[in-house]
């Protein structure tokens, strides 16, 4: 998040998530996935493994 423009970015939001939820640190991967969601929608998740999506929509009411 050092880069410019990384804070707010959709895809690096969806990435750190993705990475965060791999690891197991749940509530770190739904803040960042939020993020993502809340910067560009479902669309963010398209072609992306559904699992991330699904995760997001039981932990949040979307």
């Amino acid at each position: 998040m050092h880069c410019p423009d990384a804070i707010g970015n959709p895809l690096i939001h969806l990435r750190l998530g993705q990475v965060q939820y791999e690891m197991g640190n749940f509530a770190k991967a739904k803040d960042e996935l939020m993020r993502a969601y809340m910067g560009q929608g479902e669309e963010i998740f398209e072609g992306e493994d559904e699992k991330y999506f699904t995760f997001l929509k039981q932990e949040v009411a979307l």
